[in-house]
């Protein structure tokens, strides 16, 4: 159809041409063509398309009576999204002051808020994936916020994948309750650290290099008058350890599921045996 042609389309004191036609918006400097507004007949999206190459899309605004660039496309890094600045450096690049952490933060305080606005419902999750797979239905990992009680009260869950399979086929590995206790292998933590295992696996390994003097790989201790370490086991069988520390030279001190003790010798015969 016919074109219509707008002059006088002002942009930091420079007269731009602008053009309209039947799907097209066009934004000149001169005869230069700098920017265009459009529907894609192939999807019928409308399209913002910055014409010059490497310029970038900016949206701007205004704040409490100053410019401000609220959002920028860099088109020189493949279309790197920055929020609170110019220079993205990933493909979303969100700049914001750090605030007080002991102070009581709102939801203008942080950096990102995934929110849904409607009434807390047990079970709902808002979860962040990952995913590295030509399929696009592949999760590799995800980490969720699981609501479970009013006013937003929930736990942290992590969770992967370990099968070869398309689609979420991710686990729960560990979580963090309302409460703070850490589950691992366990939704329903019922101490500090809680640590649940399928049969035959081992639970906890604590593994480290500490100098002579320098101190200890481990502490258990207890500021209140009650027990520092507690030990059990289902075992009745004089061949499986309830308790047992060695060193290099191997057992230096055993309890075995019989109740039998041994020191410097990993099976005793008797109830003590030295």
């Amino acid at each position: 159809g016919a074109t219509n042609t707008l002059q006088d389309v002002c942009d930091n004191g420079n007269t731009t041409t602008t053009s309209i036609s039947a799907s097209d918006f066009f934004i000149k400097d001169g005869s230069t063509q700098i920017g265009q507004l459009s529907k894609d007949i192939s999807s019928s999206n409308f399209v913002i398309k910055s014409s010059v190459s490497d310029a970038d899309l900016e949206f701007k605004g205004v704040d409490g009576g100053a410019n401000i660039t609220a959002m920028l496309i860099d088109m020189s890094e493949g279309g790197n999204v920055g929020i609170g600045t110019t220079a993205p450096v990933s493909k979303v690049h969100i700049e914001k002051t750090a605030y007080d952490f002991d102070s009581s933060p709102e939801d203008g305080d942080f950096h990102l808020m995934l929110k849904d606005l409607d009434s807390s419902v047990a079970g709902d999750a808002i979860s962040i994936g990952f995913a590295q797979s030509t399929d696009a239905t592949t999760v590799g990992a995800k980490l969720s916020f699981l609501t479970e009680a009013s006013h937003s009260r929930g736990s942290l869950v992590f969770s992967t994948n370990s099968t070869a399979d398309v689609g979420d086929n991710t686990a729960e590995r560990m979580r963090i309750d309302s409460a703070g206790d850490v589950g691992i292998g366990t939704n329903d933590p019922d101490a500090k650290l809680d640590v649940t295992t399928a049969a035959d696996q081992q639970h906890l390994k604590i593994q480290g290099g500490y100098a002579q003097g320098v101190g200890a790989l481990a502490i258990i201790k207890t500021t209140a008058n009650g027990n520092a370490l507690s030990v059990e086991s289902a075992t009745t069988s004089s061949s499986r350890e309830i308790f047992e520390v060695k060193n290099s030279n191997g057992t230096v001190f055993e309890v075995q599921g019989d109740g039998k003790v041994g020191i410097g010798t990993n099976d005793p015969d008797a109830l003590l045996e030295l």
